[in-house]
């Protein structure tokens, strides 16, 4: 929330060892583009990031 409020406007992806429902319901309410839990599975990290990057 507080990147966003500072005019931050790049894609953040949280990665968090969180990985129940509601973490990642709070991650993008509070401003995350996406959301990748632990344990971090290679493909859908690479696959993420490709999406914002391109």
């Amino acid at each position: 929330e507080r990147l966003r409020s500072l005019g931050f406007k790049q894609p953040i992806i949280a990665l968090t060892a969180d990985a129940m429902h509601g973490d990642m319901t709070r991650c993008l309410a509070s401003g995350c583009d996406a959301f990748i839990s632990k344990p971090i599975n290679t493909k859908e990290l690479i696959e993420t990031v490709a999406r914002y990057t391109q």
